[in-house]
C-alpha cells in the first residue's frame, strides 16, 4: 500500500506541478515596467505573460528538483531543459536517485532534439543504450522529444490553489524579483489524488520579475492517505538564461545516430486537459524500465 499512495502522489507532482536570467534585458522591448508587488496573483495571466517572454526571446533553460518522501524510501529527480527555439534545437538531462526501494537505484537519460529528429542515450541498471526516433513518440518505449517550438509550462493550478501576499525582493540568475509567499491553501484538491487524501501542510513561494515572467516556483506540501500514509513532496523550478541558451550537439550523437527507433507499444488516448506538459524521461521507482512522461506543472 505505502508502493501505492507514493506511485499515487508521484502522479498529482506530475500533473499539477510542472517538467525549465542572466541576458534577459530589453526582453520585452521599450522602457522597463517598474517592479511593484501585486495584490494578487493570476496563475492563467502568470502562464500567459512567462510563455510570450520566453518565446519572444528565442531561448531558455528550466530546472527542476523535486523529492518525494513516504516513510524510509526517497525518490529525488532533476530534470534540466536547455531550449533553443530559433534553431529547433534542444537537450533534457534527466536524473533520479532512488532510496529505500527493491529495484534501481539510479538512472539516468538525456534526449537531444534538432527539428524533427529526437535521439537518447539512457543509463539504467540494464547498461547504457541509444535510440533515434524520427517525429512523436509512437507508445511506450519511444522517445518524447524536447518540445523546441514552444514554452508549454503552465503554472495555473498551483498559483490559484493559494492566497499570496508579496515579502520583499530577492535576485535571481541576475534579475531582480518580488518574492511572494503563500499564506493560505484555499484548494487542497489541487494536490490530492482522492477523497481520502488530506493535505497536513503545505507551502509555496513564487519569484516574479519586473515582466511578469516566474523566474522560480517553489512548493512543499504533505499528504496522508485514508490508511494513514504521509508522503511530503518538495519542487522547486526555476527559469534561467532566457535569451541566451546555447544547444550543441551531445558527443554520444554518433552512437544514437546508428541506432534505429526503438520498438514501441502503442498507447491508449488518453483525456486531454488544459495543462501541457513539460517532457521527461522518467525511471519508475519499482521497475527497471524507463518510461518517458511529460511535465509542465510546477
Amino acid at each position: 500500500m505505502a508502493q501505492t499512495s507514493l506511485r499515487k502522489a508521484l502522479l498529482v507532482v506530475t500533473v499539477t506541478l510542472l517538467t525549465v536570467t542572466a541576458g534577459c534585458s530589453g526582453l520585452l522591448g521599450g522602457g522597463e515596467p517598474s517592479l511593484e508587488p501585486k495584490d494578487e496573483l493570476d496563475g492563467e495571466q502568470l502562464t500567459n505573460s512567462t510563455k510570450t517572454s520566453v518565446e519572444d526571446a528565442g531561448s531558455y533553460t528550466i530546472h527542476s528538483r523535486s523529492t518525494t518522501i513516504q516513510g524510509n524510501r526517497t525518490l529525488s529527480v532533476n530534470v534540466t531543459s536547455h531550449v533553443n527555439f530559433e534553431i529547433d534545437r534542444g537537450v533534457r538531462v534527466y536524473n533520479q536517485t532512488a532510496i529505500g526501494f527493491i529495484f534501481r537505484q539510479n538512472a539516468s537519460a538525456v534526449v537531444y532534439t534538432d527539428q524533427g529528429t529526437s535521439y537518447r542515450r539512457q543509463n539504467t541498471s540494464r547498461g547504457v543504450s541509444y535510440d533515434t526516433q524520427q517525429g512523436s513518440s509512437p507508445g511506450r518505449g519511444g522517445i518524447t522529444p524536447v518540445n523546441v517550438t514552444a514554452f508549454n509550462v503552465n503554472y495555473t493550478s498551483i498559483v490559484d490553489s493559494f492566497a499570496w501576499e508579496s515579502n520583499g525582493t530577492t535576485t535571481v540568475d541576475g534579475t531582480e524579483t518580488i518574492q511572494y509567499q503563500s499564506t493560505e491553501l484555499t484548494d487542497p484538491s489541487t494536490f490530492t489524488s482522492d477523497q481520502n487524501s488530506t493535505v497536513t501542510a503545505s507551502n509555496s513561494t513564487v519569484l516574479l520579475d519586473r515582466h511578469d515572467v516566474v523566474r522560480e516556483l517553489s512548493i512543499e506540501f504533505s499528504v496522508e492517505d485514508g490508511e494513514g500514509q504521509t508522503v511530503t513532496v518538495r519542487r522547486t523550478l526555476t527559469l534561467s538564461n532566457i535569451g541566451s541558451t546555447t544547444v550543441n550537439e551531445p558527443g554520444w550523437l554518433p552512437e544514437a545516430q546508428a541506432t534505429p527507433t526503438p520498438i514501441s507499444t502503442p498507447t491508449q488516448p488518453t483525456e486531454s486537459t488544459d495543462t501541457p506538459t513539460e517532457s521527461t524521461d522518467t525511471p519508475t521507482e519499482s521497475t527497471d524500465t524507463q518510461t518517458e512522461s511529460e511535465t509542465t506543472t510546477p
